[in-house]
């Protein structure tokens, strides 16, 4: 990741990519990231609906966009597909195509191994350390104690059949049997026969090429004997933490790290004769076949194996291993099928009916199952839990046993703490009590593969919680070592990102990581098309698979977080591109941001007695060590009139953080959010007039490179739609020097019936309403009969496997009274005119320029505010929707002040300059409603 911020607490890494692309050599690429008609504004919308095409697959979403029916897609193209609409003479601009530069990508694909289950008589217990044969599968706290669980029954650990000098030793037998499954992959092979080369091979979540973060990777060295090897030590041991000896993804294969395979390409992965038919992964009598044979021997599954390393006399009770593979991505489809078919030849097992299978010497069926599925099925088969007693208490999904995943990544490299930390798989390993649960008892887990290892938990949140880029960076390392080791999944690629759209848009953001779509708000935001005949005013977007669940507090995908995002706002923002120097994070609910502290302890930052030193939260002492201090615009309403308060900023961390939803890990450094009470509107109980700002801060329990980044992924929902019924005032500790005192309060807590049962879906209930550019509506805003929060999908639920989903423009104009987005572009135009003066705020400086013009009217900026705030142009590419405010190039009156002092102390861009942000249209830029143009 390329990450800095103004406050200093971020450095800064160098973004290196090496990969080998097969592009075609002619294309309509578009202009590279950030230049025309890529270029990003800090405002919008500049369409009035963005309308949601819901397809099958990603074969479905192709062949609409072909056949002009969408505009934009929210997946990269396949190999086959680049052909097909990247070449010169195509109705379709491409990204990452020649002669523009790859765009590499912050997500991952992967195979997920399910910890929580049995294979073939082996328990992997939660990839814990030091587990014996009949000894429990109980996680352990940090304290030391063992978890309980109220009802659940930790099975006992099994692992017959493991050969000396390992017998019975069940934690070693399960790293064998994941290892012995990863290694059959030939990866290189993938990218090239799959991805057409259009993807980097990976050993680790955390190398991922767009975040810029290397393990160390050192090969295994001869000269580091004694065996077992001790001494290799890999670049990143040295200082802090200096207790865990790194040797690199050559050490990670447990079998051969002495005599027999002295070296490694990468990560299970030798030299040698080394064929692979199908391209993706190794035959029989290959050198890393036999090796993935020697694991699973090594693992008690069999006794033996043949002249071609297939297996022969198979051990143990046997049982079901089920290959949960995604039917509707071709490119996973492809390589779990290859790897299913190879499972199964080293098994020496025939295929049939989609399932192999063997009798073991027990007389027992040890069979391998290949199911496929699709995202809809993968919701409650893979990604939930159970949960026994409707609420808490957690069962692990056992339906499966390995999955061909993929995540979409962020812009900070603490991954594999948000997947793969205890602290998400709720009670089971001692982490969140409070899960929410659906009618059928399932419940979404970002950590659904059950990974509960307390020493990869203490580098894990070392890297999420550091307060130094270099410090997270570094605890990352034995993380990732430990992850590698342990094989707690199987790394295959990240890809590089080549995305197809309709000529003719302006403003669609190639963003950094993540491409022209899915987590791109600020592609939804500003794309605009001149010409009505192919989208006037609506935009027209694909998404290769549907929805589940739209409730800001459940939802599980990034499909859901397309539409999620749009509606709702968050206080920070990062915008699309990534410079050189770094990640650029503007106050975006907020005027202003600043890392603060109670008192001084941390060096280089401001101390603010308002920022609490502890907070009391159920009896119990948390220390703050900072707080991030933001300045909360008072012009912000939510889409049904109520404003934006502090109020609701406290609700939303409340009820992330006692919830498991995605959105959860941005706010598990949060100790509370504290403000003043009385600065509040006089409706909520305070003392202010309705449009007023509100300082406020978020306490944290550290102080990390993260905190900012954790900030931009927290949605704010409105306190009066979700909080618990009956009760009433604002989310508010007692005062700002008693912080954690409101927490468990009526008025601070999830409603529980929004969160199980009929009442979970804000769609069915009319309850999905914002503050943000989109409403879900069932109609245009302010038109007759339109039903606000709910009618937006074609099912009138939340649950859209396929059929569309309509947002619609929130606003116009600018007013600052409720009834618009309080960021769209005739605002930001009025706020441009009426800054003026040095600085990212209207200041009294600027009020008093204004003011001088009554008395001399030849001022140096007289001129300026004379004169409109814009210059509108009707386009006809739409209705001409357009506001102009300012001066009528008459004399100055007390309306064209008054339309200053409201923007008073108001920031768009704060802590950077508009003109210093990557990739922005130039100042002043020119902006589009529907069809209005803003010059």
């Amino acid at each position: 990741m390329n990450t800095r911020t103004a406050i200093g607490i971020l450095a800064v890494f160098t973004l290196t990519l090496s990969m080998a692309v097969l592009l075609p050599a002619r294309a309509d690429s578009i202009p590279p990231p950030g230049t025309p008609p890529t270029q990003f504004s800090v405002s919008g919308p500049a369409a009035d609906q963005i309308q949601y095409q819901i397809f099958a697959d990603e074969t479905g979403e192709f062949n609409a966009l072909q056949a002009g029916q969408i505009d934009l897609t929210d997946t990269p193209l396949n190999p086959p597909q680049v052909p097909i609409f990247c070449p010169t003479g195509t109705s379709f601009w491409c990204t990452g195509v020649a002669p523009n530069p790859p765009d590499p990508e912050f997500g991952f694909q992967h195979n997920d191994i399910n910890l929580a289950n049995n294979f073939w008589g082996i328990t992997f217990c939660f990839a814990q350390d030091g587990i014996t044969a009949g000894g429990a599968c109980q996680p352990h706290l940090k304290s030391g104690a063992v978890v309980t669980v109220p009802g659940y029954p930790y099975t006992t650990a099994t692992c017959a059949n493991v050969p000396a000098p390992h017998a019975n030793d069940c934690s070693y037998a399960g790293i064998q049997w994941r290892q012995g499954f990863a290694g059959l992959l030939n990866k290189v092979g993938l990218v090239a026969n799959v991805f057409g080369g259009a993807a980097q091979a990976l050993d680790n979540l955390g190398t991922v090429p767009a975040q810029g973060v290397q393990h160390s990777g050192l090969p295994f060295d001869a000269a580091c004997a004694p065996t077992p090897v001790t001494g290799c030590v890999g670049a990143y041991s040295s200082g802090s933490p200096a207790n865990y000896n790194l040797k690199g993804v050559c050490s990670w294969d447990s079998l051969h790290t002495t005599t027999v395979l002295t070296n490694c390409n990468s990560a299970l992965n030798y030299p040698g004769t080394n064929p692979s038919t199908d391209g993706i992964t190794w035959d029989a009598g290959s050198t890393n076949f036999c090796d993935a044979a020697d694991h699973f021997i090594a693992a008690g599954i069999a006794s033996g194996k043949d002249a071609s390393c297939r297996l022969t006399t198979l051990l143990g009770p046997g049982g079901d291993v089920v290959a949960a593979i995604r039917s509707d991505s071709p490119n996973r489809l492809a390589s779990g099928n290859a790897q299913f078919n190879r499972f199964c030849d080293l098994l020496n097992a025939p295929i049939s009916a989609g399932q192999c299978s063997r009798t073991t010497n027990t007389g027992a069926t040890l069979r391998l199952v290949n199911h496929p599925l699709t995202i809809n099925d993968a919701f409650t088969f893979v990604f939930s839990g159970s949960s026994t007693d409707g609420v808490t208490t957690n069962t692990p999904n056992l339906d499966w046993h390995l999955y061909t995943g993929a995540n979409s990544g962020g812009s900070a490299f603490d991954q594999q703490w948000g997947l793969y930390d205890s602290s998400f798989v709720s009670t089971i390993c001692g982490g969140s009590g409070v899960v929410p649960a659906s009618p059928t008892g399932d419940f979404p887990l970002p950590n659904d593969v059950y990974s509960c290892n307390l020493k990869m938990d203490h580098y894990q949140e070392m890297n999420q919680f550091n307060a130094t880029i270099q410090g997270a960076a570094q605890s990352l390392q034995p993380a990732m070592e430990i992850f590698g080791n342990h094989t707690i999944n199987e790394p295959t690629v990240s890809r590089t990102q080549q995305f197809g759209y309709a000529k003719g848009w302006t403003g669609v953001s190639d963003a950094t990581g993540i491409g022209i779509a899915t987590g791109n708000a600020f592609s939804l935001m500003n794309a605009w098309n001149p010409s009505p005949a192919i989208s006037g005013p609506t935009i027209r977007w694909g998404m290769k698979q549907g929805t589940s669940s739209l409730n800001p507090f459940e939802f599980t995908t990034v499909f859901e977080f397309n539409i999620l995002q749009e509606v709702y706002d968050a206080l920070l923002t990062v915008t699309p591109y990534i410079p050189g120097t770094g990640a650029q994070i503007i106050g975006y609910m907020a005027n202003t941001y600043q890392l603060v502290q109670h008192s001084a302890v941390l060096p280089g930052i401001a101390v603010d007695a308002n920022c609490p030193a502890s907070a009391t939260i159920a009896g119990a002492s948390w220390p703050v060590q900072g707080c991030v201090k933001l300045n909360l615009r008072g012009d912000i309403f939510w889409q049904d009139g109520s404003q934006v308060t502090a109020s609701d900023v406290k609700f939303s961390y409340e009820g992330f953080n006692a919830t498991a939803g995605i959105a959860s890990g941005g706010t598990q450094n949060t100790v509370d959010v504290v403000y003043d009470p009385t600065v509040l509107p006089t409706s909520l109980g305070g003392t202010e007039a309705p449009g007023q700002p509100e300082n406020l801060y978020v306490a944290l329990k550290a102080v990390s490179a993260f905190s900012l980044l954790d900030l931009t992924g927290v949605p704010i929902v409105p306190q009066h739609i979700w909080k618990t019924i009956g009760a009433s005032g604002a989310c508010k500790d007692t005062s700002i020097s008693n912080p954690g005192s409101g927490k468990n309060t009526a008025q601070c807590n999830l409603e529980p019936t929004y969160l199980s049962g009929p009442g979970a879906d804000p769609v069915a209930n009319n309850r999905l309403i914002g503050s943000s550019a989109f409403a879900c509506a069932s109609g245009p805003l302010g038109a007759p009969g339109t039903v606000l929060g709910g009618g937006c999908t074609s099912t009138g639920t939340s649950a859209v496997t396929t059929g569309s989903i309509t947002l619609f423009r929130y606003g116009q104009g600018v007013s600052h009274l409720s009834g618009n987005y309080f960021r769209n572009n005739a605002k930001y135009k009025e706020f441009a005119w009426a800054h003026t003066a040095s600085g990212n705020a209207v200041s009294i400086l600027d009020v008093s320029a204004i003011s001088g013009c009554f008395a001399n009217p030849a001022g140096a900026t007289c001129p300026h505010y004379r004169a409109p705030d814009t210059t509108l142009t009707c386009t006809g590419a739409g209705p001409c929707i357009g506001t102009v405010s300012g001066g009528n190039g008459g004399a100055l009156t007390g309306l064209q002040k008054a339309d200053l002092v409201q923007w008073f102390g108001t920031s768009w861009t704060d802590p950077i300059a508009y003109g210093s942000l990557d990739g922005v249209v130039p100042s002043p830029p020119v902006l589009y409603e529907d069809g209005s143009q803003y010059s």
